[in-house]
């Protein structure tokens, strides 16, 4: 009478299928990671492009209280003005307490005041105003709005507050391409006429 033979998986199968599997689900997961840091950047663009349109806005509506029949100076603006002492240069614009708007904002693009919270500070923003046009009651500045935000958990000056620098130091924030993202907007703004 003859035995059965009995046959089963050896150990080298066993394990070269486990190799096999573990490459596998090596990649798949490799995949996740990239997908999920991509979707985080995809998000910080939005949200930076968003900040800086919202920027542009602002600024033409401060624009709306300049000329006009009541020939309004400048300085009735709030950021505008600036183009009289900063003209061509990158500066950090103040807070406006009664629009809760500002430079800095959080991760969701809500408004922080980055004085105050320094800790909540995701995105920052830099303002650049240049006039174009000096002719009377008829004035034309660019406007740029720089946003931006750090790469990774790359300390900005040592864990400063990268948006409470020193004005000397906002130039610098702009060429430090290796540890920020910059999304940048420009657009135009003119005294309102007086017809």
């Amino acid at each position: 009478m003859r035995t059965p033979s009995v046959r089963g998986y050896t150990v080298v199968e066993l394990m070269m299928a486990l190799a096999i599997f573990a490459i596998g689900a090596t990649g798949v997961l490799a995949m996740q990671i990239i997908a999920a840091q991509t979707n985080s950047h995809a998000k910080n663009v939005a949200v930076a492009t968003q900040l800086a349109r919202s920027w542009q806005d602002n600024l033409s509506m401060d624009a709306l209280v300049w000329g006009g029949l009541q020939n309004w100076p400048i300085t009735n603006t709030q950021w505008i003005q600036q183009v009289n002492v900063q003209n061509n240069v990158w500066f950090t614009p103040a807070n406006d307490a009664a629009l809760t708007f500002g430079p800095g904002a959080d991760a969701r693009g809500n408004f922080v005041d980055f004085a105050t919270d320094p800790g909540d500070v995701v995105f920052c923003t830099h303002i650049r105003l240049t006039r174009l046009l000096a002719t009377l009651n008829a004035e034309l500045i660019r406007t740029e709005v720089r946003v931006f935000w750090p790469k990774g958990e790359v300390a900005w000056n040592a864990g400063a507050n990268y948006c409470a620098v020193a004005a000397a130091t906002v130039n610098a924030v702009g060429v430090a391409t290796d540890q920020f993202h910059f999304v940048y907007h420009t657009s135009a703004v003119r005294q309102t006429p007086s017809f």
